[in-house]
């Protein structure tokens, strides 16, 4: 039987990049891939990615593929590992292991932003970030410089986050990242390049645990954070000219899927999407891998009103079902698709899609297992 794991979609900067098409190849989970020039999602079977969780894609002005990578390798348009593109400094288990932006002004060059975890004897804590340049190797690519670590000596804090966002002046970006307990950490990257000096916001909230998303709405204004462990979902408004968050806003979920991962923003950013999960076992326990002692749901929260009151009461729950936790991503077609997960170690082979994610609630259109791919894509490797 043909299996794939689409336990984790990728981290990708859809805000800034749907009108030029640089978002409509994907490649995520175990050799899997959506192709959405065509204006549909197409499922592709050649991708070498094979992670069950961060990673990004990029293609160019056409939506022709550049390059994708998981955070630990970097494949260029033709699956190949670029020079200098193995052993980075990611790791398979950081829920947002790899984010790409273009660098600003220079359309031939990249960087690649890289969150780390240290599990058992592998891997280390971290935010790092390397140079790519497309004009290398006939065009194919190269990775040129790194890393270059921005975590200095708090990198055992570092939590499993990174986001990214167009700032106001549409000649930067703002890439943003989360140092335990309490600390916003925000580097703009301009026509100078990576400035190394954040800008910090406290948050005045302690988070114990680095899983979970952090994501930008599209429109810069808000950013959403979920600390799974800590059954805490955040909400705040964000400041794209400054790199300043405020007005913190906690978020309730209902029992018992109070862990909250993967989040996401509409497109309009007027609509929060949650992927909670009561996820909250020991990985190794053959009682909780069991899919019928795990249930997971998706809320939808309404932000029309930035007022706390307001947006908890808002609160849905569009599905509910046993699952393992996963994450949320809003595509270049404004839907916003749903890893799926029968187990920690069991992927699905389907996606779930909300159609309509402006619309209220159950009007948003949540459909369960809308694109398969067992029939296309080969067993992981």
């Amino acid at each position: 039987m043909m299996r794939i794991r689409l336990l984790i979609i990728f981290i990708l900067l859809t805000s800034v990049t749907m009108a030029q098409k640089e978002a409509n190849t994907w490649y995520f989970g175990e050799n899997a891939g959506l192709d959405f020039n065509s204006g549909v999602p197409i499922a592709v079977t050649n991708g070498k990615i094979n992670t069950r969780e961060g990673c990004s894609s990029i293609s160019d002005t056409n939506g022709d593929l550049l390059f994708y990578s998981d955070g630990t390798t970097v494949w260029n348009k033709n699956h190949v590992p670029m020079p200098n593109g193995i052993g980075l400094k990611g790791h398979s288990s950081s829920t947002q292991s790899a984010m790409i932006i273009p660098k600003p002004g220079d359309y031939l060059q990249y960087y690649l932003f890289t969150v780390g975890v240290r599990l058992g004897s592998s891997g280390e804590f971290g935010l790092h970030y390397y140079t790519i340049d497309m004009s290398a190797q006939s065009g194919l690519g190269d990775v040129i410089q790194g890393p270059v670590s921005l975590s200095g000596g708090d990198a055992l804090l570092w939590s499993e986050k990174v986001a990214a966002i167009k700032g106001k002046d549409c000649n930067s970006y703002w890439v943003l990242s989360y140092k335990l307990p309490d600390e916003f950490v925000a580097f703009k990257i301009d026509l100078d390049g990576v400035n190394i000096d954040p800008v910090i916001t406290k948050t005045g909230y302690a988070a114990r645990d680095r899983r979970g998303y952090l994501k930008i709405a599209p429109d810069g204004s808000k950013v959403a954070i979920a600390h799974m462990a800590d059954e805490a979902l955040l909400l705040y408004k964000f400041d794209n000219e400054t790199g300043k968050l405020s007005d913190q806003v906690s978020l309730n979920l209902a029992a018992p899927n109070r862990n909250p991962y993967g989040v996401e923003f509409s497109g309009s950013g007027e609509k929060l999407y949650v992927h909670s999960s009561n996820d909250f076992f020991d990985e190794n326990d053959a009682i909780w891998n069991n899919p019928l002692n795990h249930t997971s749901s998706i809320f939808q929260f309404n932000l029309k009103n930035y007022n706390s009151s307001f947006i908890q009461d808002s609160r849905i729950e569009i599905d509910n079902q046993n699952l393992f936790r996963g994450a949320l991503q809003l595509g270049p077609d404004q839907k916003i698709y749903r890893a799926l997960a029968s187990t920690y170690n069991t992927g699905k082979t389907t996606l779930g899609v909300i159609n309509a994610p402006e619309k209220d609630g159950l009007d948003c259109g949540y459909e369960d297992e809308a694109i398969s791919f067992s029939k296309q894509l080969r067993l992981a490797s």
